[in-house]
């Protein structure tokens, strides 16, 4: 997870400056791949000459693209699938450093868990969302 602060809700897209209801520049560091959720500068390609989801091997139509509402990516659905961390100062013996746990969303130093997206929940293409995994 990144140190960096995720910025206020609805305002412009902090890399490269779309509006809330637009389309994101080529190569934005913010936008999402709506074939998988990755983020779109790295899965994203078009040297086909179709737009092409590396992680999925399938084609994205221009008007899947998710628009920037404002809202970082992911932040919702951390919040509505209860994933929260706070960074601890707890030195963890295997490497020698600080890191991010699991929290309450109630604690006071909770923030968004964006990692636990790609481990604990699935991307819904249909749905733009990360959704929770079924259980076996």
């Amino acid at each position: 997870m990144s140190s960096c602060p995720i910025p206020n809700d609805k305002t412009a897209c902090p890399d490269c400056s779309a509006e809330v209801g637009e389309n994101h520049m080529t190569n934005c560091d913010v936008e999402r791949c709506p074939a998988c959720g990755g983020q779109a500068l790295q899965c994203l390609s078009d040297d086909t000459g179709k737009l092409m989801c590396s992680n999925t091997d399938t084609e994205v139509k221009e008007d899947e693209l998710i628009k920037w509402d404002g809202t970082w990516p992911g932040k919702e659905d951390c919040q509505r699938l209860g994933f929260w961390c706070k960074w601890t100062s707890k030195w963890e013996i295997r490497n020698g450093r600080a890191r991010w746990e699991i929290c309450d969303k109630d604690d006071p130093e909770a923030r968004n868990d964006l990692n636990r997206l790609y481990t604990e929940a699935k991307w819904d293409r249909e749905k733009k969302q990360f959704v929770a995994r079924e259980k076996p």
